[in-house]
């Protein structure tokens, strides 16, 4: 697969809907929660993807509108929850060069494929 089919099948949601400052605090983040989580849920259910990257919005968004506890842990910085993979990584602006944001997602995603409920729906080693 070359990297236009993978991003032919990779969407992006920002949690953030209307324009504003460059940079957002979390009471901020937490108010757009609060009025557009619904949408941003029904965004999500409908390009029901396998994997989620929640970049820096783990906390703010995904696991509390979702009430995703300790107990979908399943590595480091990653979840489990309807069948999916959610990464709690970092936001894209991190100031990283590209390719260490790459293999420490790829290390997460690694780890993961360890876990046989991930293995059910990736395969893995």
């Amino acid at each position: 697969m070359t990297r236009t089919d993978l991003l032919r099948h990779s969407a992006i949601v920002n949690l953030k809907k209307s324009n504003g400052v460059e940079r957002s605090n979390d009471d901020n983040l937490l108010e757009y929660v609060e009025n557009d989580g619904e949408y941003i849920k029904k965004q999500i259910e409908t390009l029901n993807p396998n994997i989620i990257i929640c970049g820096g919005t783990f906390e703010k968004f995904y696991q509390k509108l979702y009430n995703v506890t300790d107990e979908n842990q399943i590595t480091d910085w990653t979840y489990f929850h309807d069948n999916r993979l959610v990464f709690d990584f970092v936001h894209p602006a991190y100031q990283a060069h590209g390719a260490m944001m790459y293999y420490m997602i790829s290390s997460l995603f690694i780890k993961a494929l360890k876990e046989e409920k991930v293995k059910a729906i990736f395969g893995g080693p």
